[in-house]
């Protein structure tokens, strides 16, 4: 069993998918669908402030800093069950070898990513 700890669903496409899923791919490509559990397993965000600013394609761009800290909510190490998890908190769990990220992601037309193909975990860092 996988449970899924972000508030919307992830769909898994067929191996046979291609990266940008079009038209009648989208639906037809879906073999299953995690829908969230209500369970919120994140790394806690502290609050950013401004940074630097830097030049870019338009004038002044803030660039905050982003600090984390501890990971919330992510249950004692289990056999069972697998919890699928950003990726940022599979890296803050590296090691553990009961979540799961979304990998080998499947996007639309927009460049949105609609689900992925397989999932992936990170081993001890």
């Amino acid at each position: 069993m996988v449970v899924k700890t972000r508030p919307h669903p992830i769909r898994i496409y067929s191996a046979n998918t291609s990266e940008l899923a079009t038209g009648d791919q989208l639906p037809a490509g879906v073999i299953a669908e995690i829908l969230p559990s209500g369970q919120m397993a994140r790394l806690a965000a502290e609050g950013a402030d401004a940074g630097q600013v830097v030049e870019v394609d338009v004038p002044l761009v803030p660039v905050p800093a982003s600090r984390y800290g501890d990971l919330e909510h992510l249950p004692e190490p289990a056999p069972e069950p697998w919890y699928a998890v950003p990726r940022l908190t599979t890296l803050a769990a590296a090691g553990r070898e009961d979540r799961l990220r979304p990998q080998e992601q499947v996007h639309n037309a927009q460049g949105t990513v609609v689900g992925c193909r397989a999932f992936g975990t990170i081993g001890p860092l």
